[in-house]
Order: structure tokens, then C-alpha cells, then sequence
């Protein structure tokens, strides 16, 4: 029994090699974390300003769309939604600069309404029979009133019966064909 309390065992660890490998691993996973902080910042600023350009871009068309002026977005080439968006934004303003074009040329020719029903897209292929009236209207006797007029006369007088036979008609939703 004397001999057990004579001897013991001690176990001992060199903590000097544990603490430089800690030391070490922790320097290296500081080093990771900047040099991720630091990747991460570039990538998302370089990310923010593509994204900001695109938006820009966007925003200036859509600005002179409000005055009227139909502009393409270009330069917008991004791969991801903010190019389907310019590229949606670029068909929009062709098919708004093909309705004004529309608009401006049978304008010239028919009503408001007219143009707005043939714009909404309910005109029927191969046509549509409807009850019209029809109105060919002359002058009477203008060639002999016109004769014993001076011209600036002649253009007064016929401003006047057009002014008020085409607001006739147009308030009637009429079509005027000719002059």
C-alpha cells in the first residue's frame, strides 16, 4: 500500500507549440475574412454600378417618353432582368411611335372615335356590314359666285362652309374623304 502513494503519474502538454498554432490559424482565418470583405465589396460595387447604370438609363428614356420624345434604351447589356426590362421598354416605344404614327394619318380623315376603334384592335379581317349615310355636298352655282369674287374672298368663303359642315359632321362622328 505505501508504494501506491509513492508514485503518481502526471500527464504534461507543451502548450507553447498549441499556442503558436493557434495563433497561426487564427491570422490566417483573419487574413480570409478581410480578403472575403474585401472581394465582397469589389464584386458588389462593381455589381451596385451596373445595376445603377441600367437604371439610369431606364430613367432618362423614361423621362423623355413623358415629353414625347421616343428613344430607345441602348447600352443596357446586362444578362439578367434590367435588359428584358430595357428590351420591353424599347418595344413599347415602337409600337407607341407606330400608334402616333397611326394616329397622324388617318387623323386626317376620321373621327376620334373612328381612329380609337380601328387602334383597339376590334376591327374584324375581311370586314364588318353596317348601315352608313353618305353625304356629297356642293355649292350651288359656285363656279358663277366664284367668278364675281376676289380669291381671298373665295378661300374665305369656302373656310367658312368647311369650319362648319366638317364640325357637323365630326360631331356626328362622320368621316370627311375629300375636300
Amino acid at each position: 500500500d505505501g508504494l501506491r502513494n509513492r508514485f503518481s503519474v502526471v500527464a504534461a502538454l507543451d502548450v507553447t507549440r498549441i499556442r503558436t498554432t493557434v495563433r497561426r490559424n487564427l491570422a490566417i482565418t483573419a487574413g480570409l475574412i478581410v480578403l472575403s470583405a474585401l472581394l465582397a465589396i469589389v464584386l458588389g460595387t462593381r455589381l451596385a454600378s451596373r445595376m445603377s447604370r441600367a437604371l439610369s438609363l431606364l430613367s432618362a428614356a423614361h423621362k423623355k417618353l413623358g415629353h414625347a420624345e421616343y428613344a430607345h434604351v441602348t447600352g443596357v447589356e446586362t444578362k439578367d432582368e434590367y435588359e428584358d426590362l430595357a428590351n420591353g421598354f424599347n418595344t413599347m416605344v415602337d409600337g407607341l411611335r407606330e400608334r402616333d404614327k397611326l394616329r397622324q394619318t388617318f387623323g386626317k380623315y376620321m373621327t376620334r372615335s373612328g381612329m380609337d376603334h380601328l387602334l383597339s384592335g376590334n376591327v374584324e379581317l375581311g370586314g364588318k356590314s353596317i348601315v352608313v349615310t353618305i353625304l356629297f355636298a356642293d355649292i350651288r352655282n359656285f363656279t358663277t359666285i366664284s367668278e364675281s369674287m376676289a380669291p381671298q374672298e373665295v378661300v374665305g368663303l369656302l373656310n367658312e362652309y368647311f369650319t362648319d359642315m366638317v364640325s357637323i359632321i365630326m360631331a356626328e362622328d362622320g368621316v370627311v374623304d375629300k375636300y
